[in-house]
């Protein structure tokens, strides 16, 4: 299934990583979202809305996931704005993603409401 990596295995990781998104852990939650995604068992929005939890909860990476999906456009509606938003979520790693996909850093002053 999963490399070489024994069925039992892999379920197990599979069920642990589960319950760490039922429980609304940040790397659990952001690992469900990246299942989903690679193995094709969501649509691109339930995906998304995954990684936006995650990246809510503090999850660079998975705000970096959400700010290149905006600010490519890809399967989504493209927004800058949100993109940025995003980006500045996941922090120095995040910005540079966005100075690299905008040609410019993004505006990361505090925003009123980042939800």
């Amino acid at each position: 299934m999963f490399r070489g990596a024994p069925e039992s295995d892999v379920r197990e990781g599979l069920a642990l990583i589960k319950r760490a998104a039922e429980e609304g852990a940040a790397h659990g939650l952001y690992m469900k979202g990246y299942l989903m995604r690679d193995a094709r068992l969501a649509d691109i929005e339930t995906v998304m809305e995954v990684f936006k939890r995650a990246a809510r909860k503090g999850h660079k990476n998975a705000a970096v996931e959400v700010g290149t999906y905006y600010g490519d456009g890809f399967h989504v509606e493209k927004n800058v704005e949100e993109s940025e938003r995003f980006f500045c979520m996941g922090g120095a790693f995040g910005r540079a993603y966005s100075e690299e996909l905008h040609g410019r850093p993004p505006d990361c002053s505090p925003q009123p409401n980042q939800e």
